[in-house]
């Protein structure tokens, strides 16, 4: 078996603290390649620059909430998941069905959102199938 690349990671977050706690959670886990909006205009900005291979998403951006900007990426095919401290049950009928992480997110629950995407782990170790 040989390790295929790391996938890029586009992490909205708008709390400065929060997105560098879940990028050093992120390069833990063996991400390297993770581009942080802590608006939406810059993630749009990001994404109209490279696609990324999968993103994370707060739900409130500012006054802001990312269902639009997460309507962008169902629509190019890139998977995400919500890292919020929002419950489901307040999101819009049409994504209560994605998955969701609570805050404060620790490795555990960040190592099994990133595998529900079907993400394999890039630590040293972590064999990763060729294709």
């Amino acid at each position: 078996m040989t390790r295929g690349p790391a996938p890029r990671i586009l992490l909205v977050e708008d709390e400065l603290l929060v997105a560098l706690a879940m990028q050093a959670l992120l390069e833990d886990l063996g991400y390297k390649d993770i581009a942080i909006a802590g608006a939406l205009l810059r993630a749009s900005q990001l994404l109209a620059d490279a696609q990324p291979d999968l993103a994370i998403l707060d739900v409130n951006i500012g006054r802001d909430q990312v269902f639009p900007f997460a309507a962008e990426l169902r629509s190019r095919r890139v998977p995400f998941f919500f890292c919020t401290a929002e419950r489901r049950e307040t999101f819009p009928v049409e994504w209560q069905g994605y998955h969701v992480i609570a805050k404060p997110v620790d490795e555990g629950r960040l190592r099994s959102a990133l595998q529900a995407l079907g993400q394999p782990l890039h630590r040293s170790g972590d064999e990763v199938p060729s294709a």
